[in-house]
């Protein structure tokens, strides 16, 4: 008696992704991160990424998608449905994914810091 043949899983880009936006992003962090990212629901963190190629993905958000994406938006949304979600709500030109505005005590903590 013959063993049955042995069940292949076929790949059908199954990101999960679904809206164009999505889509879009899954194709950048995939191109930054390697495939693991094609992956939705995938931490940005936990594939690996930091700030350097967040700094990336923000470069071609805006080259390809005219997107303006603060660093501290791969923090608080790190997973590319979060992200998404975001953008589409249009947190993308919102305060809540602006950086904080600079205090002037910041300002001067950081001359002092500097200047030490």
């Amino acid at each position: 008696e013959q063993l049955p043949a042995p069940e292949v899983a076929v790949s059908t880009g199954g990101s999960g992704a679904q809206t164009a936006l999505e889509h879009e992003l899954v194709a950048l962090w995939t191109e930054v991160l390697g495939p693991a990212a094609a992956e939705v629901t995938a931490n940005f963190f936990d594939l690996g990424g930091h700030s350097l190629l967040a700094t990336r993905l923000i470069a071609r958000l805006r080259e390809r998608l005219g997107i303006e994406l603060p660093l501290i938006a791969f923090f608080e949304q790190p997973t590319i449905r979060e992200l998404a979600r975001q953008l589409e709500q249009g947190a993308g030109t919102a305060s809540s994914l602006q950086p904080p505005p600079i205090s002037a005590r910041a300002r001067v903590a950081r001359r002092q810091v500097g200047s030490s």
